[in-house]
């Protein structure tokens, strides 16, 4: 079988092109993963979950029970140490007290997200679950100041001897 020229022109002209394509393509850099760490956690680490309590963002695990006004309860199968650390990373200030090594106290501490806000925290080792209590602990709005005697005779319509404000406007 003959090959005519116009064909191996054809190929060699094919063969120069590709040749082109390769040398001027950039190199192709395989990215190996053993300098990226596989999980960005710590060992015994707890990651964020969705649910919040007075500006504390739960971990997974922990499942809010009960939200009341000042109270946010939750509960989890998690470690106490890890949520002890959890949320010790998450508030600042305040106190920590430990009583023993299944009950954590953080009291008047505040978060970055709502930092007027003082919160005791209780963690709790139950049999086998975390008890979490969140509790706002904000001191609630001095009462109004008291009227003057001169305004509560007023408001009765009087003056601060007894008589009438308006005397056309009798009771």
């Amino acid at each position: 079988m003959k090959v005519s020229s116009c064909a191996l022109l054809f190929f060699a002209a094919l063969a120069a092109c590709r040749k082109t394509e390769q040398e001027d393509a950039p190199p192709v850099v395989v990215m190996s993963d053993a300098g990226r760490p596989t999980d960005h956690l710590a060992k015994g680490e707890l990651p964020e979950g969705t649910e919040r309590a007075f500006g504390i963002v739960l971990p997974v695990g922990m499942v809010i029970d009960r939200r009341l006004f000042d109270l946010v309860l939750a509960e989890g199968a998690v470690n106490f140490t890890s949520v002890e650390e959890y949320v010790k990373k998450r508030v600042g200030g305040g106190t920590v007290r430990k009583e023993s090594n299944s009950r954590l106290i953080l009291r008047n501490v505040r978060t970055p997200s709502e930092p007027n806000r003082p919160l005791e925290v209780v963690i709790e080792q139950k049999v086998d679950r975390v008890r979490l209590e969140v509790r706002d602990i904000t001191p609630p709005p001095p009462p109004p100041e008291q009227p003057t005697e001169e305004l509560r005779w007023k408001a009765a319509g009087l003056k601060p001897n007894g008589e009438p404000l308006d005397p056309t406007k009798l009771r």
